[in-house]
């Protein structure tokens, strides 16, 4: 599963995959086998690479308060897909990557009239193929790149325009 991890302002896309009762954590070119035990209460145990550490969690919606030795962190996880459409929903004409990647397709043309949940186009991201759709009706008003072409997060993919009644 990918997330966002947002932590003193920065953000850091990252993978999680479950392995029986552990998890492999990778982010960027690294990746750690972890396991997480709840003590008691809010209390933990974070085991990284077979070095334990004792952690206390909180959450609230998509924050994490993780008070750690003599400081306290406010971590926000996202979904950077949900928040990619969250943001397409709010009447933007434009979407943008929700992470690095690669064009795989694209489905659409500038001028291609189309419905709301249509595939404009499939990218790939940490080996991970992910369909964009169409976040409204509308009319394509710019497809930003080309098949085989790499981006950064928050590059713009497709533009839309409102559909001529």
């Amino acid at each position: 599963m990918q997330r966002e991890l947002e932590l003193k302002g920065e953000c850091k896309t990252f993978l999680v995959a479950r392995r029986g009762r552990n998890f492999q954590v990778t982010l960027g070119d690294t990746t750690h086998e972890a396991n997480l035990r709840q003590v008691q209460g809010a209390e933990h145990i974070l085991t990284i690479a077979d070095k334990p550490y004792r952690v206390q969690l909180a959450a609230e919606g998509d924050n994490v308060f993780v008070h750690f030795g003599r400081q306290a962190h406010k971590v926000s996880l996202t979904d950077p897909l949900l928040r990619a459409a969250s943001e397409a929903a709010e009447g933007g004409d434009n979407s943008t990557a929700p992470m690095p990647g690669t064009v795989v397709s694209i489905s659409v043309s500038a001028g291609d009239t189309i419905s709301k949940g249509a595939t404009l186009l499939v990218i790939e991201s940490m080996k991970l193929q992910t369909t964009i759709s169409a976040w409204r009706d509308g009319v394509v008003a710019e497809v930003n790149l080309k098949e085989g072409d790499t981006f950064d997060r928050g590059d713009f993919l497709v533009s839309l325009e409102p559909e001529e009644e």
